[in-house]
């Protein structure tokens, strides 16, 4: 029963990938680092999770038994 179905990690290469979409160009290694620094984990994780916890809801509450 604890076989993991899904993992997510985020990495800096997510955040650069962010940058370059909303301001369509690179960024210099210090914005990158202040983008970073913007972040916090502990809550970056916890709203993944609490999104995550939608899906299962929706998937069960789909289920026709």
């Amino acid at each position: 029963m604890d076989e993991i179905i899904c993992k997510i990690e985020w990495t800096k290469q997510d955040i650069y990938d962010a940058f370059v979409e909303k301001h369509h160009r690179i960024p210099s290694d210090i914005e990158l680092i202040q983008c970073i620094k913007n972040i916090n984990p502990i809550s970056l994780q916890d709203r993944s999770i609490e999104f995550g916890w939608s899906f299962i809801y929706d998937a069960v509450i789909g289920m026709k038994i």
